[in-house]
């Protein structure tokens, strides 16, 4: 299971009920064994509370 780099995205989600959120997806491409490019393996997570921590501590800076 080689790979390149993963790529980082950061973007805002949309819930279902309309509030905004702060997410976080890494993507990496998956080779098979003969080399050739096979799947991509994604994994997302919740970084809302991060973000607006973020935001305040450049507010006191």
């Amino acid at each position: 299971m080689e790979g390149k780099t993963p790529s980082l995205i950061q973007f805002k989600f949309k819930t279902w009920n309309g509030i905004l959120r702060w997410m976080e997806s890494n993507l990496k491409p998956l080779k098979l064994s003969t080399g050739e490019p096979g799947n991509i393996l994604i994994t997302t997570r919740d970084i809302h509370q991060r973000m607006l921590h973020d935001v305040e501590m450049r507010k006191l800076a």
